[in-house]
């Protein structure tokens, strides 16, 4: 589906009984839903070029993106903050605009938005929401709590150097919840965030219950049943959505998974655990091209055991392949490791093991 800014613009220009707060809320997961962020700038290609890159309302209709706009944080911030500024503009209103910060010529800072209604200001930075807006999650960047404000003024000098005198209204949990809402983002009544909190209290009331039923003779130890049976479920439940325009591109479905275990792993387990990430290059459905890809890795270091996760282009969902399986995908072409040196441990083992006995 070809991403139309103009189309959005005018859904949110449609928008009837709503405060301007809330049409900008709607506007900005709007957005968020049409933009991935371009993991080659993750790898340092093309940085630069990537990160000068106008993307303006004109240009996005005149190119031809289907489903996702893939860009960084300046081109997301200019984005959000012309299609704000448009909106002002066609509802002749002089109360609202908004305005590029953190921006410095010839040097590649992090770029925010910072929205004005009337006297008050209002900190955006849609670029960090993007996988929680694409998986129905509670925004964390929009007119942020007080203390993740004054954590981005803290990392980013030049976003402190403007706002530095500027007062920014904070928009507590309750009232977020009120306006996504009302402007129909959470439809169901409830965010992926709150599923997630219930199946971790869910599987701590059912520990026991749990480790009677576990079948997994690879692991010894009770607490890592439970950790496996966690990483299990997580992958096999939250898969990535199956229509084309609201998958998830790879930096959102990393962040995303990430979220979910940090959460869902105690500090004990995590202890006890390396969940690696290892970049990769796999086939797409019609084995004709590579893919950007993530194989997980999770290791249980008392144990001396890994388990590997691989993403399934056709499930749409990651499934878990033993050593031999990947070997086997790798001699096949079907995979391939973007690193030397980030690979699963079996590999790095075998590397070791080469290298010691020249």
């Amino acid at each position: 589906m070809k991403v139309s800014i103009n189309e959005i613009i005018k859904e949110v220009l449609e928008l009837e009984d709503v405060k301007n707060i809330d049409r900008v809320k709607k506007l900005y997961i709007k957005l968020g839903n049409v933009l991935a962020y371009d993991i080659k700038y993750l790898r340092f290609e093309d940085m630069e070029k990537i990160y000068n890159k106008m993307f303006t309302v004109k240009s996005v209709e005149r190119a031809i993106y289907q489903n996702k706009i893939e860009t960084i944080c300046k081109p997301i911030a200019e984005l959000l903050t012309e299609s704000i500024n448009k909106i002002a503009e066609e509802r002749k209103d002089k109360n609202m605009k908004a305005k590029v910060v953190g921006y410095e010529k010839d040097k590649q800072n992090h770029v925010v938005t910072l929205l004005t209604l009337g006297k008050r200001n209002y900190y955006l930075d849609l670029s960090k929401d993007l996988y929680r807006i694409q998986k129905n999650m509670r925004t964390k960047y929009f007119a942020p709590e007080k203390e993740v404000f004054e954590n981005e003024l803290e990392n980013y000098d030049s976003i402190k150097k403007e706002l530095e005198d500027v007062k920014c209204i904070s928009i507590p949990k309750e009232k977020q919840e009120k306006i996504d809402k009302k402007i129909k983002y959470l439809e169901y009544g409830i965010y992926t965030d709150d599923v997630i909190e219930m199946l971790k209290k869910e599987i701590e009331e059912e520990k026991e219950n749990i480790i009677k039923k576990i079948k997994e003779e690879n692991l010894e130890k009770k607490d890592n049943k439970i950790i496996k049976f966690k990483a299990d479920f997580v992958f096999n439940h939250f898969t990535n959505n199956y229509k084309e325009k609201d998958s998830l591109k790879t930096e959102e479905l990393r962040k995303f998974y990430s979220k979910i275990f940090g959460s869902i792993f105690t500090k004990k387990e995590k202890d006890n655990i390396n969940l690696r990430k290892i970049d990769v290059e796999i086939k797409d459905d019609k084995n004709t091209r590579n893919v950007d890809g993530i194989l997980y890795e999770l290791e249980f270091i008392r144990e001396n055991k890994s388990f590997y996760y691989n993403y399934d282009l056709k499930e749409k969902k990651y499934l878990e392949n033993s050593k031999e399986e990947l070997i086997q995908m790798e001699n096949q072409g079907k995979i391939k490791y973007r690193y030397k040196n980030n690979v699963p441990k079996f590999k790095r083992d075998k590397n070791k093991e080469d290298r010691n006995s020249r």
